[in-house]
């Protein structure tokens, strides 16, 4: 029998990432590129098949007038948008857009894009239900079902991310934790300084308009990447990520140092009590942040080495379990209107920060009977304060780059210009790799 999402309060985590939706659209989407035909009724009958198996594909979140905010089970089915169209991408900027309302159900939409022999499939989730590793699976899964594949009966529900933690990281080891985290990255912020807002980049509250644009590496190309980065004593997160601080320094026009700042997503379902599966939708993913000078034209390799450094040194030292024991004066405002006006005006003034998340190598078939699955990837659209976001995924040795902004505060020539940047940068390392 399938397993119902009991009532419960939201996580902190959960919670921070339901009032940041509020805030300005925190949809996320997962995508999969199809060769083959298939009916739209066959993928609404999956969709129905796969939502029946996953606790968190069947709740809604309530809001008090007291501004709280809980999980409640609702069995409304996932909808089916069918729409014929070659601005595919626009299709897809307006889906992250459209925000979901309190008390919606479910938090999952489904848009089938078909074209002749060929279509793409876009999942879109609330952010506080899943991540991108848990939703790609669930998209996986849905796309064997409609293929008339066995999936699975029944997903277990687990506890929520805080619960899980390991006791160092709990109660009040937390408080005591945090505070020696908080002090960590306040010296970091008075050596480097405050990072800059790009000239382009107008950070505000105003509705979302989400643009969208990619880089499509080969598997030559990516494998060659891989090689890259073990050789210079990094990681491919590294090169990416500082391959857009560097198309971004560019922005400023000038050869001056500027302070830059790149936010990482990370997984925590490794450090956790008791295992959680990616296989079924699951919020288990914190934030951490590194700020850098970054120069025109510095080696990109080294300011990778930085990058991958810093991020390590952070796992190690729990800031990504204690992200939000610090951000939590702000998660624990009441979900009211003021409540949300203030929590706004903070996130409003933090730091700018581009992002860069990697969901890794997915695995999975790509052969299912009459259809062919070409490439999977996902987009996000930005908080206010992140001019950029690069969503980035491994699909049959294929590195996609979803590069995602916000037009209403960024200007997308700008924006294109990085991506431009970017691809120099990353297809001149795996050149000299290749080479090598």
């Amino acid at each position: 029998m399938p397993v119902t999402a009991p009532a419960r309060p939201l996580d902190p985590a959960e919670r921070f990432f339901w009032m940041l939706d509020r805030l300005s659209t925190m949809n996320f989407l997962v995508l999969a590129e199809l060769a083959g035909h298939v009916e739209p009724a066959t993928l609404k009958a999956a969709l129905d098949r796969v939502q029946a198996c996953h606790p968190m594909a069947r709740v809604r979140i309530d809001r008090s007038a007291a501004g709280d905010l809980e999980f409640v089970p609702d069995v409304t089915p996932i909808p089916l948008a069918v729409q014929v169209t070659t601005a595919r991408e626009d299709a897809l900027a307006a889906t992250l857009a459209w925000r979901f309302q309190p008390n919606e159900a479910p938090l999952i939409r489904a848009l089938w894009l078909p074209a002749e022999g060929r279509g793409w499939l876009a999942l879109t989730f609330h952010h506080a239900i899943a991540d991108g590793r848990s939703a790609m699976a669930f998209l996986q899964e849905v796309l064997a079902a409609a293929a008339g594949e066995q999936v699975a009966t029944t997903h277990p529900l687990h506890p929520p991310l805080h619960a899980l933690y390991p006791p160092q990281w709990q109660a009040e080891a937390r408080g005591e934790a945090a505070q020696s985290v908080r002090q960590a990255r306040k010296a970091a912020l008075k050596r480097h300084g405050r990072p800059e807002t790009l000239p382009a980049h107008r950070p505000s509250a105003n509705p979302a308009h989400p643009a969208l644009a990619r880089i499509l590496l080969s598997a030559p190309t990516t494998s060659a990447l891989q090689r890259y980065a073990r050789a210079a004593g990094t990681t491919v997160h590294g090169l990416i990520g500082a391959a857009q601080l560097l198309a971004l320094c560019q922005t400023f026009g000038d050869d001056a140092a500027h302070v830059l700042s790149l936010t990482s997503p990370v997984d925590l379902r490794a450090s956790l009590v008791e295992p959680v599966s990616q296989a079924t939708p699951g919020f288990y993913v914190s934030l951490l942040t590194t700020n850098a000078h970054v120069m025109p034209g510095a080696d990109l390799k080294d300011l990778a080495r930085t990058l991958s450094d810093d991020i390590r040194l952070q796992r190690e030292r729990g800031d990504g379990h204690l992200l939000y024991e610090m951000m939590a004066p702000l998660i624990a405002l009441p979900a009211t209107d003021a409540g949300l006006a203030a929590f706004g005006e903070a996130v409003l003034a933090t730091p700018p920060s581009s992002l860069v998340s990697n969901v890794g190598v997915i695995e999975g078939p790509a052969l299912l009977e009459g259809l062919t699955v070409e490439r999977l990837s996902f987009a996000l659209c930005p908080m206010p304060y992140q001019p950029l976001f690069t969503a980035v995924s491994t699909w049959r040795g294929e590195m996609t780059l979803n590069l995602n902004w916000d037009a209403a505060r960024l200007e997308s020539s700008a924006a294109l210009k990085v991506r431009e940047a970017m691809a120099h940068h990353l297809h001149t390392l795996s050149a000299s790799a290749i080479e090598a």
